[in-house]
């Protein structure tokens, strides 16, 4: 861990936006270390915390097969967090769905102002 940060607390302190380019499958995602045109960070925290969080999915998740890929998916809170699999030092995304309810709910949200 980073001086203690867990992972809802990264969660937490990450900007996450809604995938619109991908409606059919709702989920959201955060960018390590982008700036927006708008002027809004996708991540609130740094590239040490997106690293740390990323290496984390990889150590913790529980391997799960969508499509023809297979990926490592931890659960935090009502998410599931997945990346695309490119080396630690390259990866720029992390994504969430919901899993729970509650979380969906959050999802909803999320998906009515961007349609």
């Amino acid at each position: 861990m980073i001086d203690g940060l867990t992972p809802d607390e990264f969660v937490a302190n990450s900007g996450w936006r809604y995938a619109k380019t991908m409606p059919e499958i709702p989920h959201q995602y955060t960018v390590r270390d982008l700036d927006s045109p708008d002027g809004r960070r996708t991540t609130a925290m740094g590239s040490e915390e997106f690293e740390w969080f990323v290496r984390l999915i990889r150590a913790e998740g529980v391997m799960k097969t969508w499509g023809r890929r297979t990926h490592p998916y931890l659960q935090v809170g009502g998410w599931e967090y997945w990346t695309m699999g490119y080396p630690v030092e390259e990866t720029t995304i992390i994504n969430r769905q919901p899993v729970t309810p509650e979380a969906m709910a959050v999802m909803d949200e999320t998906i009515a102002p961007a349609r």
